[in-house]
């Protein structure tokens, strides 16, 4: 263990160094942020709630499966909150111009709006998330299922407009780490990304499709789907398909995955939105090894995100 805290040590005085263009570029993004403070319901403190869940069958389904879906992680009453204040971020009347950007540049078609798919990084900067139930159950279940030492990386938010023709493709998180990292492999692989519906989500809205048990086949191939676009596609699974399976969920509710779990979430051809909200968590020292290797998943704004991939 010393010799691993001595290695983390060096790195990241090492990586101090060669990120303060970054570092100010995040400065001026951060700068420009104003808080937005909810005013939420009362809801059950996160271990009264935490008691609530069978957690011994989570872990067994999770282990097994790669993929849980957990019923009103958010409380009724407080999923609207959540939701007009998102909407207000894809309106920009809650201006996140320094986190936002098109996930589905790629999709060569007209567009109908502003984004094909819009993507939203680090949402909780821009509100009192901690006094909310979002987040802190998150937390609490990761560290549940996955560890004491798990800890939440980053947040963001995926918009899919009505009549959008936007799948979004095949891939594990896992393949992300690897490619927009340059490389990068965690000595801890433990993760998972807690997709929040704050519409209802079904299948012709976008829901989740995951394949149930992939984690356990490996790491797969990626490639980018478009050279110079961010999104990356998972090659060789055409054998697993026909074991996919869809996980609708109603607004409030969430469906997780693994790093390595096999997923993809279809088009929205119907005429309502699917606002998902999606909060990633690994271990804590995970984290510092992230950051240490200067990726901070756009924390300080898009822009300066862009000119780290660019190096």
């Amino acid at each position: 263990m010393g010799e691993k805290k001595k290695m983390f040590s060096v790195v990241r005085f090492v990586t101090k160094r060669c990120s303060s263009f970054q570092q100010q570029s995040g400065i001026r993004a951060l700068s420009s942020i104003k808080n937005q403070n909810l005013s939420y319901y009362p809801f059950s403190p996160t271990e009264q709630w935490l008691q609530t869940q069978n957690l011994d069958k989570m872990r067994e389904d999770f282990e097994r499966d790669g993929v849980l879906v957990v019923e009103n992680i958010i409380d009724t009453k407080n999923v609207p909150l959540y939701a007009d204040l998102y909407s207000k971020m894809l309106s920009g009347t809650v201006d996140t111009s320094a986190h936002r950007h098109d996930l589905g540049s790629y999709i060569d078609k007209p567009k109908n709006e502003s984004e094909h798919v819009c993507q939203i990084m680090w949402p909780s900067l821009y509100f009192n998330s901690a006094e909310g139930p979002l987040h802190s159950r998150v937390l609490a279940l990761a560290k549940a299922l996955m560890g004491p030492d798990m800890a939440i990386d980053f947040d963001h938010l995926i918009f899919k407009a009505p009549h959008a023709d936007n799948a979004f493709p095949w891939h594990q998180d896992e393949g992300y780490w690897r490619l927009g990292m340059k490389g990068l492999v965690f000595p801890d692989l433990r993760a998972t990304s807690v997709w929040v519906a704050l519409d209802d989500a079904d299948t012709t809205n976008g829901c989740m499709w995951m394949i149930p048990g992939s984690h356990k086949l490996g790491y797969f191939e990626h490639k980018k789907v478009k050279e110079g676009h961010h999104t990356v596609e998972v090659i060789g699974i055409d054998h697993l398909l026909d074991q996919k399976k869809a996980y609708p969920v109603k607004a409030g509710s969430a469906v997780l995955n693994t790093g390595r779990t096999l997923h993809f979430t279809g088009g929205n051809t119907s005429s309502r939105e699917r606002k998902a909200y999606i909060v990633n968590c690994r271990p804590q020292q995970m984290i510092e090894f992230e950051r240490d290797h200067g990726f901070d998943h756009a924390k300080d704004g898009i822009n300066a995100f862009k000119s780290t991939q660019q190096k």
